[in-house]
């Protein structure tokens, strides 16, 4: 790859960016800053392709290019755990993270592996891309790296699901459709593939445990009222994560409302319970249950 310290110009820029072959985004990181580096250079006018750049860009540009030698050479290992053996995996999960700045924005997937003993953590891939030159609000730029991370996340599950049992996907993006800044607005509609995408991140977010009998282990609490609360605090924190900051709870007291919701769920949970006994039909006609 032609890199050069002297005689900087925007020409070098592009051709420098364009020569980084990353199909996987591992250099992420550092390409990126090679990107926010080059729109910042086409925003200035008055720079030609090839006129001698100065002063902060140049500062900036000898700042890369010190990162991107460091990994000229990269290694990498060809399977994700080598020390694992595949007989003794338990389960297999995929991660991805995916977050906005004003300059850029981008998403990421690990891949999470367990065996009896050992829980292993791998970089899989990630994408990033640059602001819109015009410039966006983050809310915007938060749902593009949703679609980021959507497209990354469906595109990794796909490419593995032949070498591994993907047991369950987890994407941290799965609040920003709900976020309240994006209510009326009509950007994310106007996005290419916005159904389709949509329709992924809610299969990513899916979590078979769907009882409250799942979540918490009742065997553990020989109080019920103690029981009651503790639903009630795990209930608080779910709803919290999905909620602004300003619209979480400021108390930490409890009250009617949160303790009958929690007393209610448990009531669910042990007719679920009850319906999968054996003798549950002819109790439920000698109590006249309806």
């Amino acid at each position: 790859m032609y890199l050069t310290e002297e005689s900087v110009t925007k020409r070098i820029v592009l051709s420098s960016i364009a020569k980084v072959y990353d199909p996987l985004g591992l250099l992420s990181p550092i390409t990126t800053v090679l990107k926010i580096l080059f729109q910042a250079i086409c925003k200035d006018k008055n720079i030609t392709w090839d006129d001698v750049l100065e002063d902060e860009t140049a500062k900036s540009w000898k700042s890369a290019l010190t990162n991107m030698k460091e990994t000229s050479t990269v290694d990498l290992n060809r399977c994700y755990n080598p020390q694992i053996d595949r007989k003794e995996i338990r389960s297999v999960e995929l991660h991805g993270f995916g977050d906005a700045s004003e300059k850029a924005y981008g998403g990421v997937v690990y891949i999470r592996i367990r065996t009896g003993t050992l829980v292993s953590c791998q970089l899989v891939a990630s994408k990033s891309k640059v602001a819109p030159i015009g410039g966006e609000t983050i809310p915007r730029l938060e749902l593009l790296s949703g679609l980021v991370l959507a497209r990354l996340m469906s595109h990794v599950r796909r490419e593995l699901e032949g070498k591994y049992k993907i047991d369950r996907v987890v994407c941290d993006e799965s609040g920003w459709p709900k976020n309240t800044k994006f209510q009326g607005d009509n950007f994310a509609a106007q996005l290419p593939e916005f159904e389709e995408i949509q329709s992924v991140s809610t299969t990513l977010v899916q979590d078979e445990k769907s009882t409250i009998g799942e979540l918490i282990d009742c065997q553990n609490y020989s109080d019920y009222e103690k029981l009651v609360r503790v639903t009630c605090y795990v209930v608080r924190f779910v709803k919290s994560v999905r909620k602004m900051k300003e619209h979480r709870p400021s108390s930490l007291e409890l009250d009617e409302i949160e303790l009958s919701e929690a007393e209610i769920l448990w009531i669910k949970d042990a007719q679920r319970y009850s319906r999968a006994e054996p003798n549950f039909k002819p109790r439920k006609r000698s109590l006249r249950l309806t």
